[in-house]
């Protein structure tokens, strides 16, 4: 006895496949809207931010020579494969989204300022992408640039490629780049791309707003072990960290926990845990098996400090302690906290 022989419907599936090119076409159309701005060049060769013709801007059907450069909070903007971004001055934009090179510029003047991009939503690398400093511009200059971010870092460059902002230090001479998360709710850094820091700090409108940094891996000028000369977190007189800062992921660290005041290190290392007057805005949370604070001097703490993994250490001798004002607090959830001199409350 034969069996059933089953018949193939392919107008179906013809049908089918149609509507499968059609999603497909259709959510290229609609990544892309009018107002969108792109690098129109992709040969390689350096072009600054400030020069209109450098740019094409979306019209709804096609791409067409730029009459302005982007500078708003509500453009987007691709950097294509091939195409070497200059910011040579201070811009904002909407989301921001690199495939090839982009560079933050002093200029030709000793007294250039340090130039600052806005990015009022997130920050994506694929490819081999890379978002650096000009090292051969900033030898002679003693300022930050600064990279404001309201949304999320999602850093999935190439290997070898990434958010490589490599620090400059030679005769007191020092420069980096710096990285501020601001703006309400949750911010993320994550990906597979490679991340070498100067300076990273965290201003959100609410304390209860968190900036997670996650990504694979993590440098700090150059290196993931700062024992000798600190960390990348950014700390200035007059400046307040506000929000949730967590350390998650797995990605090796060593630091410090303290505070240096003079010289290029000031620069680099983790926060006294906010100050009297903003202690209640600030919570640091170390959530990474891999992330390891050493001990260096006294440290103060206004905030609220959370262990949840990683190896905490407080002091490098008998002398040194851990101070918690009134109203600060430190929870220790997991991993290990060690104090080679006190605790103290100082009410």
């Amino acid at each position: 006895m034969m069996g059933k022989v089953k018949t193939v419907n392919y107008k179906k599936i013809i049908a089918l496949c149609f509507c499968g090119m059609f999603l497909f076409i259709s959510y290229f159309v609609r990544a892309q809207v009018s107002g969108d701005y792109r690098t129109r060049y992709t040969d390689g060769v350096n072009r600054g931010w400030s020069t209109v013709t450098n740019w094409e801007k979306y019209n709804g059907s096609a791409w067409a020579t730029a009459t302005a450069v982007p500078n708003s909070s509500t453009t987007n903007i691709t950097v294509r494969a091939g195409s070497n971004l200059i910011i040579n001055g201070n811009y904002s934009c909407k989301n921001l989204t690199i495939n090839g090179l982009v560079q933050f510029y002093w200029g030709s003047g000793s007294t250039d300022p340090a130039k600052t991009l806005t990015v009022y939503g997130n920050v994506t690398l694929s490819g081999n992408a890379d978002f650096q400093t000009n090292a051969a511009n900033d030898a002679a200059r003693n300022y930050i640039h600064m990279l404001s971010v309201y949304g999320s870092i999602i850093n999935n460059a190439n290997s070898g490629h990434g958010i490589l902002f490599n620090d400059y230090y030679s005769s007191g001479i020092w420069s980096c780049i710096q990285v501020r998360f601001k703006g309400s709710g949750k911010s993320t850094w994550e990906g597979t791309g490679e991340n070498d820091l100067g300076g990273l700090s965290i201003s959100k409108d609410n304390a209860t707003d968190t900036v997670e940094i996650k990504p694979n891996t993590l440098l700090g000028w150059g290196s993931n072990n700062l024992d000798g000369n600190g960390f990348f977190f950014y700390s200035i007189s007059g400046f307040e960290h506000k929000g949730i800062l967590k350390f998650g992921g797995t990605f090796p660290m060593i630091t410090r926990l303290g505070m240096q005041t003079t010289g290029p290190d000031a620069v680099r290392q983790l926060p006294q845990i906010s100050s009297a007057a903003n202690g209640s805005n600030f919570q640091l949370i170390i959530d990474n098996p891999n992330f390891g604070i050493t001990g260096y001097g006294s440290t103060t703490c206004y905030g609220k400090m959370v262990v949840k993994q990683g190896n905490i250490n407080i002091g490098n001798s008998a002398n040194n302690f851990l101070q918690f004002m009134d109203g600060s607090s430190l929870v220790v959830n997991g991993g290990t906290l060690t104090c080679t001199g006190a605790l103290v409350y100082y009410g």
